[in-house]
């Protein structure tokens, strides 16, 4: 029971990870700022394959109590955790119970935010595409420097910058 309520304290760890991520990614998008939301997105990616493993040695803890217990196999069971467990293993499931539950919901949250502004940003950027495609003028417009001198090759400025001195 010890090692079950260890992975599940675990996963309540990488849930509240994960729901971290979510939210640097929901922040980043909604004040549209582009430069890291790969990064982000990776992030979350990494929390998420993380807790996935967890859930996975949860699983494979847990069917070995079952089979210990005399249980027939079937999926992670509250009910019957809690029913069988001891003090003080009863209020510690209870209470992951209730911080994962929480932490699931507030997740929830967080992802349908994402895909709403994920969703938001994919129109605007569709309707930007869409004028550009119907207006020949903006298109040639956009496609022309505006002087002659932008096709020449950029130079740094002379001297080192403080980056590169520490570089």
């Amino acid at each position: 029971m010890d090692e079950l309520i260890g992975l599940l304290t675990r996963e309540r760890l990488l849930l509240e990870r994960l729901l971290f991520r979510a939210t640097e990614l929901r922040l980043l998008l909604g004040h549209s700022d582009p430069r890291f939301i790969a990064w982000a997105s990776a992030d979350l990616s990494s929390a998420s394959d993380a807790l996935r493993d967890a859930e996975l040695r949860r699983a494979v803890v847990f069917t070995q109590l079952a089979d210990k217990m005399g249980w027939p196999p079937e999926a992670f069971d509250w009910e019957r955790l809690v029913t069988v467990s001891e003090e003080p293993h009863t209020t510690i499931l209870l209470e992951l119970r209730g911080a994962l539950a929480t932490l699931a919901a507030e997740l929830r949250s967080q992802l349908t935010m994402i895909r709403q502004l994920g969703e938001a940003g994919l129109e605007g950027v569709t309707e930007f595409l869409e004028k550009l495609a119907s207006s020949p003028e903006e298109v040639a417009k956009a496609s022309t420097p505006a002087d002659t001198q932008a096709s020449t090759r950029w130079q740094p400025p002379a001297g080192s910058s403080r980056i590169d001195r520490n570089l």
